[in-house]
């Protein structure tokens, strides 16, 4: 178990005070596994290009509101979108919340396509975030751990060698040790991790550091590059011309090296990106067409109608299609999603109820319940069905199962 460190809300406002947040209040959520959440999104949130996600945890004593609180007020964040956990026990967390919190980054990863994770933490959170970076590298791209130190044995791995850990300590914290970050910081670099830096401060006591969370991320942007790469017009069609020059030759290695070369590409060139990876969506090599389909989720509504015109014949391209339908964030990526929901194999209408979940708003639940009135005449509780009903629950916390029931609700809430 982590230490009991205290870390009250009161502490939290005293140390990290500021200029007042210029964002929309943050959102209360809850994962599927019970993990109770708050999500602030950024100004001009791109949905189909994403935000680096940066997931914070809180000292004991403290939750997830406080700590939201302490993040949001950092000039740095203003473009990430943050999401602070709370403990599910005592204000404390524990090495057993880990497969819970495992969960959470998933579903958070599945519905936002991030284009990088970061985790933190203070206190008890910092011993957090050493836990989560080092048992899900898969999922974890960086780690910033402040006044914390290992919760479990740290398991080598060349996932693990790729995590970016910038751990932080005040050589003065009467009330975690100096020394547990020290031991942590040589226990990373004996598992073989190549992005480490240690931080630690003279003077400073058991308290966050503005200045050093700044130097933290921005080393992290230095270390891994560009989260979200910008082309330019030249570099975009120059890898254009490298594309089409695979497709002709018909270099399969080339087209999914190319089509994924293009991730940043300037708006001007959509059109031409959309056509080149329309054509590769029915690649006879389900790679390629993977890296186009997750291409043209990433163009926005532009990419809509080529993702729609997916066959549905094969299920993981179909899947695939519908996930970066859901990725596009656009308004008419819900009636797209309508058509797999419609369709067959069963496995793929399931994808586009998920999707549909991922997507949200007013017009995925209509396009929900639509989906299950057709898929009601089925003798049996289909996948479809039991899909679609989840989805419905998790868009808005209500529980029915007939499309009847839901279209009695829907319309109460219109009234």
């Amino acid at each position: 178990m982590i230490p009991r460190l205290c870390f009250t809300a009161a502490l939290v406002a005293v140390l990290v005070a500021s200029a007042p947040s210029a964002f929309a209040g943050p959102e209360v959520k809850k994962s599927e596994k019970g993990i109770v959440y708050s999500i602030r999104f950024p100004q001009d949130y791109d949905k189909a290009k994403g935000a680096v996600l940066v997931i914070g945890f809180h000292g004991r004593g403290g939750n997830q509101v406080n700590f939201m609180d302490a993040l949001e007020r950092y000039s740095f964040l203003k473009s990430a979108l943050l999401v602070t956990a709370n403990a599910p026990k005592e204000a404390m967390w524990d090495a057993s919340d880990l497969p819970a919190i495992g969960e959470m980054i998933l579903e958070l990863q599945r519905a936002h396509r991030p284009p990088r994770t970061i985790v933190c933490g203070f206190s008890a959170g910092g011993y957090f975030s050493f836990g989560v970076g080092t048992t899900f590298p898969d999922r974890v791209q960086a780690a910033v751990p402040m006044s914390g130190g290992l919760i479990a044995n740290v398991k080598e791995s060349e996932a693990l060698k790729k995590v970016a850990f910038y751990v932080i300590h005040g050589d003065a914290d009467d009330v975690v040790k100096v020394e547990q970050s020290r031991t942590a910081v040589k226990r990373l670099e004996t598992a073989g991790v190549a992005k480490l830096k240690y931080d630690e401060i003279p003077g400073l006591k058991h308290s966050m550091d503005e200045a050093a969370i700044k130097r933290a991320f921005e080393w992290i942007e230095k270390s891994l590059g560009p989260a979200i790469p910008q082309l330019t017009d030249q570099e975009a069609a120059e890898r254009i011309r490298a594309l089409e020059a695979a497709v002709k030759a018909k270099d399969a290695d080339g087209i999914y090296k190319g089509l994924g070369a293009l991730a940043g590409a300037p708006r001007s060139l959509y059109g031409k990106i959309v056509s080149l990876a329309k054509a590769q969506t029915t690649n006879a090599d389900d790679n390629v067409a993977l890296a186009a389909i997750d291409l043209l989720g990433g163009l926005g509504e532009d990419g809509v109608s080529a993702l729609k015109a997916v066959p549905h014949t094969n299920e993981r391209t179909a899947s695939a299609a519908c996930d970066a339908l859901a990725h596009t964030g656009a308004p008419a990526a819900a009636d797209a999603l309508l058509v797999f929901l419609k369709g067959k194999p069963e496995p793929v209408a399931a994808a586009a109820a998920r999707a549909l979940a991922d997507l949200g708003g007013d017009a995925s639940i209509k396009d929900l319940i639509v989906g299950l009135a057709f898929a009601e005449p089925q003798k049996a509780m289909s996948d479809r069905q039991e899909a679609i009903n989840a989805s419905l629950k998790k868009l808005t916390g209500q529980s029915f199962t007939t499309s009847k029931d839901w279209k009695k609700w829907a319309a109460g809430e219109k009234k």
